[in-house]
């Protein structure tokens, strides 16, 4: 509700649009729209003279637009006069006496400046734009400070990317002569987001980086920051950098092993509208759901606080269970992608270098790296398919002075003195314990740390998947499964509902 707010506004009862139109163009201030009035059209009418679009699967926005630049019928422009707006029953399961005031043409005449704007198809919706020639008036709109948002929202996907460019073509300039067709929300002074369609993708509020806790200026330097190095951190009045004191060298594979069959998936994240994953939420018996409101604090809200950092379970055996790929060979738009891993066995050997660490710095990288027994690092990107589970042995630990280290370009094979990486460990985690007024491993996020890493107690792979996406009622307010946005439970409740 609070994102389809920014689309759609209550006025005595009735729905009105919110979204505007316009043309996109290059101005001598940058990009900037110029407004103009738009009504809808009903599909069938457009069918009645004779243009035709595609439906069904494989009719994305760039397929349906090149064939309105290609239809003879569309190119001739419609003559219909604007309609005045109206009130139209719209009814749905949660309101059904909902009314839209919007400007609809039932009726199509060829052979005007009227343009005619065309989406993607959905089988929901039956309506396509018409776009009506600027008023003598219009006066052009910046777009610049939002230019940013729509340019990331276009390169996040290529499809998107090459539909800007074919409305900037040739034929694109010769049917729409004032600019790129868009839809925009704002105030009429401000264009506040702008896309292709009228339900385009608006920038919520506040971002995953807006959330992030900004650094306070007089908070110390981490101790990660310290031994990783930093970038123009701000300490007292002065914005300073410096480097880390521990680099991580090339894996050389010593043991191969053959890799496995090939499987098409599409690889991904939780999108971060996944609000119950990402952000901090009421306990369950607090959140007021109703038909309309599934009750979670959104991105749009000042009190929003991201919920913690993303880690992925460790699910055995899951690769030899994935669910089919949903995409159709040949039809995915370049979002799947084939896996070939390899099999378990092999084995790569690193070093990592590290200068004038502390005894509680080195033993928080020794326990970074060397988990306890029966515990394993995830890597890679096929995490969520239960690929990438890693076991990290510390082969050997060496202490040598600068001299000693460069007096031979050779690698240095036998550590001397070798060091008992176990006490600096120690020293780590009862210092941080001390801290905390609390055992090591009884600190909250070790605890949820510990759950997650865990390899040979990981939960059954059924109890970490994917929330499914099919709507077995088609009604996304009543369906208990993903579109009904349940909260993510915490690490260590999953760890123990764990398959015996």
């Amino acid at each position: 509700p609070t994102y389809l707010g920014r689309f759609v506004e209550q006025n005595g009862g009735v729905s009105v649009y919110s979204s505007k139109a316009g043309y996109l163009r290059k101005g001598a201030g940058g990009w900037e729209i110029l407004p103009c009035e738009w009504a809808k059209v009903n599909q069938t009418a457009l069918k009645t003279v004779g243009i035709n679009l595609q439906d069904g699967h494989g009719a994305t926005p760039l397929v349906r637009v090149g064939q309105v630049l290609t239809s003879t019928q569309a190119r001739q422009g419609i003559s219909s006069p604007l309609p005045p707006p109206a009130d139209h029953h719209h009814p749905k399961t949660w309101n059904p006496d909902l009314r839209l005031r919007y400007r609809r043409l039932d009726k199509i005449q060829l052979g005007g400046e009227a343009k005619l704007v065309v989406a993607g198809f959905m089988s929901g919706r039956h309506f396509e734009a018409v776009f009506y020639p600027p008023n003598s008036t219009s006066k052009p709109i910046s777009t610049q400070h939002a230019w940013d948002d729509f340019e990331d929202w276009v390169d996040s996907h290529k499809p998107r990317g090459k539909l800007l460019k074919l409305l900037q073509s040739k034929d694109a300039k010769a049917m729409y002569p004032h600019g790129i067709p868009v839809f925009w929300i704002g105030n009429g002074a401000r264009v506040e987001a702008f896309g292709f369609s009228q339900l385009f993708c608006v920038p919520y509020k506040q971002s995953i980086e807006s959330l992030v806790t900004a650094r306070e200026p007089e908070e110390p330097i981490s101790l990660a920051e310290s031994m990783f190095g930093y970038v123009e951190i701000e300490v007292g009045a002065r914005r300073q950098a410096r480097r880390g004191r521990v680099a991580f060298g090339a894996a050389t594979c010593t043991h191969q092993t053959p890799p496995l069959q090939a499987v098409p998936v599409i690889p991904g994240n939780p999108a971060a509208t996944c609000l119950g994953l990402y952000l901090e939420q009421p306990p369950a018996r607090n959140v007021v759901r109703d038909n309309r409101n599934h009750g979670l604090t959104t991105y749009d809200q000042n009190e929003a606080r991201l919920r913690g950092r993303k880690f992925y379970w460790h699910r055995r055996n899951a690769w030899g269970v994935l669910p089919p790929n949903p995409v159709k060979p040949n039809a995915d738009n370049g979002v799947s992608a084939s896996y070939e891993p390899l099999a378990a066995g092999v084995k790569f050997e690193s070093i990592v270098t590290f200068t004038r660490l502390s005894r509680l710095e080195l033993g928080a990288l020794l326990a970074a790296v060397r988990l306890p027994a029966g515990h394993a690092h995830k890597l890679g990107l096929g995490k969520p398919f239960g690929l990438g589970s890693v076991r990290l042995d510390i082969a050997a630990l060496d202490a040598s002075t600068d001299k000693t280290r460069y007096a031979s370009l050779q690698r240095r094979r036998d550590p001397s003195p070798a060091l008992d990486v176990g006490s600096f460990i120690n020293c780590f985690e009862s210092r941080i314990g001390e801290r905390c007024a609390c055992e090591f491993n009884e600190i909250p996020e070790i605890r949820a740390l510990r759950a997650l890493t865990s390899y040979d107690q990981s939960p059954d792979a059924k109890l970490t998947a994917y929330m499914p996406l099919e709507r077995p009622d088609k009604n996304d307010r009543d369906s208990p499964v993903y579109a009904n946005k349940p909260v993510l439970p915490p690490a260590v409740q999953v760890a123990i509902q764990r398959a015996p």
